[in-house]
């Protein structure tokens, strides 16, 4: 460095570097490691510019190596503001309170602006690169007595269900994650955008919002898969819930219902249990309805006796399904009722083989029963 004869420094070049040691914050009893630091920067009076040709830390909640640049304002003022650009490469963020596994970042490409007075970093544009996505956000970061508060707002380009699923890395919503592993088979996310927010007294919280297209998932075993699924979905923190748009109950037989406008939720408990809540709005043929609650607990199955009755007709039903998230369900803890408009019901294998037909029945049932209600001709009489 030059010392100049008005006292300003000038062509100043330095490394500044650390080895093992331990941070403190201005929280009682609050403190991080670090594992290693180093940095190597050039100063240009000239253009208050803090040039860093390189800079590198590991601490005990991630490491990275990068570079960028500083442009410092007025120095003789009492503003000790600095904005500039960093790019940041082979980011590893450690498993943590907030993570359940380590997260890795190719890339990092930020704004920021460091200001000294109010201890806040601000993040006015930044590019994440994971091995698989990519992220566009902006954040900020401040520092009090309390401890760190942070927020940062995301969108995530599209990308296939499996590669979200498999790469979410927080401990809120984890519970959803294990069942969207096992059950969503196919699709698409477009349209994610997302929350994350920290405080060192109200904890973290993660929000995402997202729609999908063209998705595959299990709802129940023993029922088949939901196909042609497009709708819209949201986690918040560890409540995670899903509306079909437009989708479609399966079976092998390739028989159909129509379940567009139904919703799925898990969300825990007052027991801190995750539990999976079903509201399904259906329309389909009465044959397709018997055919695919085949695959039901026997609880919930159309009896034999009137599967061969061979009915035919149009069934609008309304269901509602829960039970907790477990590997091995049991039929005790299910909780079912469905509300149904039946129209033109009619079989010639009722009461003698006579024509038997119904412009509109009403059908209730839950876990203690069913029941029938409505008008109906039986060859030429009237019930």
């Amino acid at each position: 460095v030059t010392l100049l004869d008005n006292g300003k420094l000038e062509g100043l070049q330095g490394v500044l570097e650390t080895g093992e040691g331990e941070v403190i914050l201005p929280q009682p009893n609050k403190s991080f490691l670090v594992k290693n630091g180093k940095i190597y920067f050039e100063y240009d009076r000239n253009e208050s510019k803090v040039d860093i040709k390189q800079v590198s830390i590991d601490t005990e909640f991630g490491a990275s190596i990068g570079t960028g640049a500083l442009y410092l304002n007025n120095l003789d003022s009492r503003a000790l503001i600095a904005t500039g650009q960093f790019e940041l490469n082979d980011t590893k963020l450690y498993a943590s309170n907030a993570l359940q596994q380590d997260l890795e970042i190719e890339k990092i490409l930020t704004d920021i602006r460091v200001d000294l007075n109010s201890n806040s970093i601000e993040f006015g544009q930044y590019f994440a690169q994971f091995p698989t996505f990519g992220i566009v956000g902006n954040g900020k970061l401040k520092a009090s007595s309390h401890g760190v508060t942070g927020l940062s707002k995301f969108s995530i380009s599209d990308l296939s269900t499996e590669a979200l699923v498999k790469s979410w890395p927080f401990k809120k919503g984890m519970k959803s994650k294990v069942w969207a592993v096992k059950n969503i088979n196919k699709g698409y996310f477009k349209n994610i955008n997302g929350e994350v927010s920290l405080d060192p007294i109200k904890g973290h919280n993660v929000q995402v919002s997202f729609e999908f297209d063209d998705a595959i998932f299990q709802v129940l075993e023993g029922l088949g898969p939901v196909i042609e699924a497009n709708g819209y979905g949201a986690l918040t923190n560890n409540t995670f819930s899903i509306g079909l748009e437009t989708g479609y109950l399966s079976s092998n037989s390739k028989d159909l219902i129509d379940i567009s406008g139904s919703t799925l939720i898990i969300k825990e408990d007052e027991n801190l249990i995750p539990n999976i809540y079903i509201d399904m709005m259906s329309v389909s043929s009465l044959p397709a309805t018997f055919k695919i609650l085949e695959g039901l607990p026997k609880k919930y199955q159309i009896p034999e006796n009137l599967l061969s009755l061979k009915i035919k007709g149009i069934s609008l039903a309304n269901t509602k399904l829960s039970f907790p998230l477990e590997n091995k369900l049991q039929e005790k803890q299910i909780s079912f009722s469905t509300f149904a408009e039946l129209k033109s019901i009619s079989s010639n294998h009722i009461m003698g083989k006579k024509n038997f037909f119904a412009k509109n029945l009403y059908l209730r049932a839950d876990d203690n029963g069913m029941s029938i209600q409505g008008e109906v001709n039986v060859g030429e009489l009237s019930i």
